[in-house]
């Protein structure tokens, strides 16, 4: 009885009685085990890591070939896969879009409806962009505010305001979706889309 695993052990379990609460896991009790073994010419494993189903000698499955762990795994395969996958495919530009909210429409001499809307632009890359902003989705729509590339420097949140105006003849519905669409001038492999809504009479 060497005594080594209790003078060995940082918080002084004697692991000779069992388990304990205040093992840590530290597994130096095994380490001075083995090496005493070692010295004495005995195998090793005296305190182990062991299962109960081995220590009643029934056969155990190697760890890699149990199912829980063999779904755990897939598990963190397919995580590992899906973050790579997303960093990978993570867009250089990103657009968000906030409606004007008071008033919510405009109606124009013309008999036009006109919405306001501020576009936040997030340059994520290294270098200054020049983006082209267009809608879809809304026939016969006139962007106004956008018609030369607008200027968004490097890691910086850009604001600029446009306008949506839609001759009221055109309006089908009194909220109708709309989706702006940013592309990179130099750079078209960059490029978000955004859905927002055209608001109307009535």
């Amino acid at each position: 009885d060497c005594n080594q695993c209790v003078a060995v052990c940082p918080t002084g379990v004697d692991i000779r009685h069992g388990l304990d609460e205040g093992c840590i896991t530290c597994a130096l009790c095994i380490d001075a085990c083995d090496s005493v073994m070692d010295k004495i010419d005995k195998p090793r494993g005296l305190i182990r890591y062991e299962s109960i189903d081995a220590l009643e000698g029934k056969d155990v499955l190697p760890l890699f070939k149990r199912p829980r762990v063999l779904v755990y795994m897939s598990i963190m395969v397919l995580a590992f896969v899906g973050i790579i996958y997303g960093l990978m495919n993570i867009s250089g530009l990103d657009i968000k879009v906030l409606h004007e909210r008071q008033p919510l429409f405009v109606t124009l001499s013309d008999g036009s409806v006109q919405n306001k809307y501020e576009l936040k632009i997030l340059n994520k890359t290294h270098d200054e962009l020049r983006v082209m902003v267009t809608t879809e989705g809304l026939d016969g729509v006139m962007l106004v505010g956008a018609e030369e590339p607008f200027l968004v420097r490097p890691g910086k949140v850009t604001p600029y305001t446009v306008y949506l105006r839609l001759p009221r003849r055109q309006l089908e519905e009194p909220t109708v979706p709309v989706y702006f669409k940013l592309v990179g001038v130099e750079k078209p492999e960059l490029n978000s889309t955004y859905e927002s809504m055209f608001i109307g009479p009535r």
